[in-house]
């Protein structure tokens, strides 16, 4: 019967979750254990079912976090959210600078619709925020880095408090394309010319560990050719990302 139900769990619940043969043999070994003699309710089989599902979620999760020693963000996608109509309240924004850039010329000339941003309000990792800058400049990027963190890069990959920013978002990217989707793109154009030790450098970069205050934040542009990285401070966010209208 445990092969059977190894089988069973394997093409249900656990066919998109990650976890371990011996966690598999558990959870089978827990439920062949001999029932007590207390009355079977249907409702009583839907919440061992809840429960199991559960814990096989947790264990994936602490896996994936903890024992590979990497930060998973499974909130953020890279696809904008158009929007036809703009919620009462919002800020509308013009983004022309082509920073955002992952191909599609994602934002550039584009109207923005922005939340303002209340001190209350909670930014995330992986949140496009509009802000001012020193030079009194508008313009927009992803928070990668929260407050309190160590923020570094090796080799063009973000590492928050020592570990790998495991996202799209995480390491160097040119056009939304990583280092070995860019050079492969680009050496199949016929006659395409370009500075292919100055786009090493840019997938290879390294940036010294910076230490964040409790109310700072580190942004980076998601075309790192085109944009900055910078540490701004709270009172300089304006409001965070919503939409776009559609081009």
């Amino acid at each position: 019967m445990g092969n059977r139900m190894k089988d069973l769990l394997e093409t249900t619940v656990l066919k998109d979750i990650a976890t371990t043969e011996e966690e598999k043999d558990r959870l089978i070994q827990t439920l062949n254990e001999k029932p007590s003699r207390r009355p079977f309710h249907f409702r009583y089989l839907l919440a061992s079912v809840a429960v199991l599902v559960l814990s096989v979620v947790f264990i994936s999760s602490h896996l994936t976090n903890d024992t590979q020693g990497g930060i998973v963000d499974y909130h953020t996608k890279p696809e904008i959210n158009f929007m036809e109509e703009v919620p009462e309240g919002m800020i509308k924004y013009h983004h022309l600078s082509d920073n955002m850039d992952r191909g599609n010329h994602d934002y550039y000339d584009t109207l923005v619709f922005i939340e303002p941003f209340k001190r209350e309000a909670e930014i995330s990792r992986g949140d496009i925020v509009l802000y001012e800058g020193e030079d009194s400049r508008q313009t927009l990027a992803r928070v990668v880095g929260l407050g309190g963190e160590t923020i570094k890069i090796s080799n063009g990959q973000i590492y928050i408090d020592g570990k790998k920013l495991d996202t799209f978002y995480g390491k160097a990217h040119r056009l939304g394309l990583s280092r070995e989707e860019y050079f492969v793109t680009m050496d199949q154009v016929e006659g395409m010319e370009y500075n292919k030790e100055g786009m090493e450098n840019l997938f290879s970069y390294d940036l010294n560990e910076i230490n964040l205050s409790d109310n700072e934040y580190f942004l980076v542009s998601d075309d790192w050719m085109r944009g900055r990285m910078i540490t701004i401070q709270e009172d300089e966010i304006i409001g965070k990302v919503i939409g776009a209208r559609k081009k």
